[in-house]
């Protein structure tokens, strides 16, 4: 093979300390500091403007703007921000940042003056993307598999608003939920969930029709588990739109009872009044008005 130019410095004043610097032939260009490993804190510094800039310490990390890298790449800046920058200029190769822990948590930290506030961890166990805050624990999971977005920390908030241009195949809240304004009274003993609302009007729960048409209008389902473990129907209350118009609309209340998967009107309360259309009225009631017509 080729030799190989070598520059040697060797120390005067520690026995056996000398540095290298190699080129050419096989070796490229090799720069060595302390190749009889007699010192304990040697390092490697480079200079630009009579003034240092980087450091390679003994451990082999490497530090920018400091003299003491804690970390295999640490970066300092006292004046302005502390910024990297990662760019492809071709226009089709992307920009990329890797983190790589070969079966462990991939991380990054946030911190305050080298307090850890917030971490974004990748678990190691089911790849799910974590949002970890370092007082209260962890905040957010994503799963890798499915994109679930799950909140494991109980008695979470989450507020202001948000607008979804798709859709949401399912809402489940597996517990006592609390809809509303925050600082009311939240859910009571009993209660699966509440609705809580402030102000001039007291409208809690919108419920919408998106065709508006005739004859359309919002049900609710009452659902309950049988012995068996099915789950059952047992009533209705719909909202009906009877008459539509510009500006003008006519609703009705039906009330009906379901039995074996068949619901069945009792009940409907319209601008007219009150309608029975099947069964009997029971019980005694007393009025301190007057009946148009009684049948």
């Amino acid at each position: 093979t080729s030799a190989s130019p070598i520059l040697r410095l060797n120390d005067q004043n520690v026995s056996g300390l000398f540095h290298r610097i190699i080129g050419g032939g096989n070796a490229g260009l090799e720069i060595g500091a302390d190749l009889g490993n007699v010192l304990s804190s040697a390092y490697i510094r480079f200079d630009v403007g009579n003034s240092e800039k980087v450091r390679i310490i003994e451990s082999g990390n490497v530090g920018i703007g400091t003299t003491n890298p804690g970390y295999a790449l640490d970066i300092k800046r006292t004046s302005g921000h502390a910024e990297q920058r990662i760019i492809s200029t071709d226009g089709t190769n992307r920009a990329r940042l890797r983190l790589d822990a070969n079966g462990q948590l991939a991380e990054i930290y946030f911190q305050d003056n080298g307090s850890a506030k917030n971490a974004i961890w990748n678990s190691a166990d089911d790849s799910s993307l974590n949002f970890y805050n370092f007082s209260i624990g962890n905040v957010m999971s994503l799963a890798y598999t499915t994109g679930h977005v799950t909140f494991p920390l109980a008695n979470q908030k989450i507020s202001g608003s948000a607008t979804s241009t798709g859709s949401f195949g399912h809402l489940s809240i597996p517990g006592q939920a609390v809809v509303g304004i925050s600082t009311l009274k939240t859910i009571t003993s009993g209660s699966s969930l509440q609705v809580n609302d402030q102000g001039g009007t007291s409208v809690g729960v919108d419920y919408r029709h998106v065709t508006n048409d005739v004859g359309k209008g919002y049900t609710q389902r009452f659902l309950a588990s049988d012995q068996g473990g099915n789950v059952v129907e047992y009533g209705r209350i719909k909202t009906e739109i009877i008459g539509r118009g510009s500006g003008a609309q006519t609703g009705m209340f039906r009330f009906s009872p379901v039995r074996e998967g068949t619901a069945t009107e009792r009940l409907n309360i319209g601008s007219g009044g009150i309608e029975v259309p099947a069964g009997n009225i029971s019980g005694s009631v007393t009025s301190t008005g007057s009946f148009g017509k009684l049948v």
